[in-house]
């Protein structure tokens, strides 16, 4: 009976996929499924290294190396030869069979199957969560995304050329990302320009690629930090720091003197030229300007970074009232690191304590307003931590109970996610060994009963609290071991 139903899932599939191909049709829309070798080519990577044997998110595999005319971009089937070996599979899976992992490059976040691409159709089709695979990575320097429309592939590309050409992804945070192809090329004749301005003020030879390094440090940083200060981009969602930073710099000779007297550092890279109407397109709407001026008067602050910030690093255990355990990050919304995975950070105003700001952060990044027990577990001060200056970080590390929460991203965050304790994903800055050391602070005071009073809410039951120690304590001994 079961191969029976087997099949009869293969054929509604195989039903989906022809309704998804005339849709694309009708939408023209790609409905094919990414060739690795097409996003190598872009991506000109060729260094790999072995991961081993990972447990990966199905959602996440979105290619494949050599079977990408099976399957479309859903992975569902594309012919009938697939129907037997595919409702074996299915059966097997309804059998609650273990099957063998698959074997998967890894590019970014994303997956590309070199083996077991019908495993991964079932898979999908079953809304299955995860899947266990040999992982290969492909080193890359730039950032891909789930889509991989024909504009994002334009994207990988041209940002890969400019790396290339500035070799800025050799300085410590200099990762500009851009939601327009041509506004590379555009960057890097501003950076050529700042260049030559230099070469000719200073009487100097500076090279394209020390120019590019010298205009990032001088001209973009500066401008990313007021960005962020001021939160513009919560005024402009789906633009990027790069985004703004392009339509400023193009614009510059026509604003510089409509903003008092800020951002002066945009003078060096001034080019002479204002955005034409094709380029004025690439901006949010038509009241970009008005927007933008409105903001760097009514928001900006006038405290600069002092040569020393103070911040905090917030570590968030959400408990759920089933007993489920997870950390929450954070994908960053702001440059340096924009779009990578990172703990909710904000920095110390002068009239709060870190218990305050810790309090802010998680309302104004999680949008959590419930209050939350915090503690301070660690002081994290090493002096080359952050890209843009000294920042001493407190660790705060909170834990949140009750029923499923909605988390609403904001401040520096563009998107939330809730993942396992053991899942933690690769963060920026050195914010992996801070929720390291917020596990290891745990482990500390299992067996302290006031300290765990302390941090955990009064309504969380006790079984709850053993798990999530006996969870800590695990995790110490893996990387004790690897360590």
């Amino acid at each position: 009976m079961s191969k029976v139903v087997s099949t009869q899932r293969f054929k509604n599939a195989r039903w989906q996929a022809t309704v998804s191909s005339i849709f694309a049709t009708i939408t023209q829309k790609d409905d094919k499924l990414t060739s690795l070798n097409e996003i190598l080519s872009l991506t000109k990577s060729k260094n790999t290294r072995y991961l081993g044997s990972q447990t990966i998110l199905v959602e996440n595999i979105i290619g494949s190396e050599g079977r990408y005319e099976d399957f479309n971009k859903n992975f569902l089937p594309l012919n009938d030869d697939l129907r037997e070996r595919w409702a074996t599979i299915d059966e097997l899976h309804e059998k609650q069979v273990h099957l063998p992992p698959i074997s998967v490059y890894k590019i970014d976040d994303y997956y590309f199957v070199r083996d077991g691409h019908h495993r991964v159709s079932v898979a999908k089709s079953r809304k299955q969560e995860y899947i266990d695979a040999e992982v290969v990575e492909y080193m890359v320097n730039v950032p891909i995304t789930k889509e991989l429309t024909a504009k994002h592939k334009m994207i990988i590309q041209e940002h890969t050329n400019f790396l290339e050409e500035t070799q800025l992804d050799k300085y410590q945070g200099a990762e500009i990302r851009l939601t327009q192809p041509a506004s590379y090329r555009v960057m890097m004749n501003i950076i050529r320009h700042y260049t030559e301005w230099h070469n000719t003020l200073n009487q100097t030879q500076m090279t394209f690629q020390e120019g590019a390094i010298d205009w990032y440090r001088r001209v973009f940083t500066p401008f990313a930090e007021d960005v962020y200060r001021n939160d513009i981009l919560d005024e402009f969602p789906n633009r990027t720091t790069g985004d703004l930073y392009v339509w400023l710099q193009l614009n510059w000779v026509y604003m510089k003197d409509k903003v008092n007297g800020t951002m002066q550092y945009l003078n060096a890279a001034e080019t002479g030229e204002s955005i034409d109407e094709e380029q004025a397109k690439q901006v949010k709407d038509r009241n970009f300007e008005r927007h933008l001026l409105r903001i760097i008067h009514d928001r900006r602050e006038q405290v600069r970074y002092e040569p020393i910030t103070m911040a905090v690093s917030g570590v968030l255990l959400y408990i759920n009232e089933q007993g489920v355990i997870q950390i929450v990050v954070v994908k960053r919304k702001y440059h340096p690191f924009e779009g990578h995975w990172a703990l909710p950070i904000a920095m110390l105003r002068s009239e709060e304590t870190r218990t305050a700001c810790a309090t802010r952060c998680f309302e104004h990044v999680l949008g959590i307003t419930s209050p939350i027990k915090v503690v301070n577990f660690q002081t994290f001060d090493e002096v080359d931590r952050t890209p843009w200056g000294r920042v001493i970080s407190f660790g705060m590390l909170g834990i949140y109970y009750g029923e499923n929460v909605r988390l609403s991203a904001g401040g520096v965050a563009s998107e939330i996610q809730l993942v396992d304790l053991d899942k933690v994903p690769k963060l920026t800055f050195d914010h992996n060994e801070i929720v390291l050391n917020a596990y290891k602070y745990l482990y500390s005071i299992r067996n302290n009963f006031s300290f765990i009073k302390e941090l955990f809410p009064d309504e969380i039951p006790l079984k709850y609290i053993i798990n999530l120690l006996a969870k800590i304590r695990q995790i110490k001994q893996d990387h004790d071991e690897l360590t």
